[in-house]
């Protein structure tokens, strides 16, 4: 178990690891529009994954997007890097002392 300190120390070093910034988007049903949900710094990664499709392997690129540890993103936000827009089909919230948060993505577009 860290300590807050050493917590802290490891957040602030993970935000300077972060040079994009994002624009989490949030489906209003109500308003039938995508919403502003927040802006955080963040980091955009290439995930290499594999599915398969019959007898196929297919390789097939997901996204991680890692986040402060605390920003509001849920399953099905939309994720928003200057000219590229993700959506969310997965986040690690919930894991006991975060660093980061996690936004495993499909690229749109």
């Amino acid at each position: 178990m860290l300590r807050q300190a050493e917590l802290e120390a490891a957040r602030a070093a993970a935000l300077g690891l972060m040079p994009a910034t994002a624009t989490v988007q949030r489906f209003d049903q109500q308003s039938d529009e995508w919403e502003t949900a927040g802006t955080y710094p963040c980091r955009v990664e290439p995930k290499r994954a594999v599915t398969k499709s019959g007898d196929l392997l297919l390789g097939v690129v997901l996204w991680n997007v890692l986040l402060p540890y605390d920003a509001d993103v849920q399953v099905n936000d939309r994720i928003v890097v200057g000219s590229a827009t993700y959506s969310v089909t997965a986040t690690d919230a919930g894991r006991s002392e975060p660093v980061t948060q996690v936004a495993l993505c499909g690229k749109l577009g």
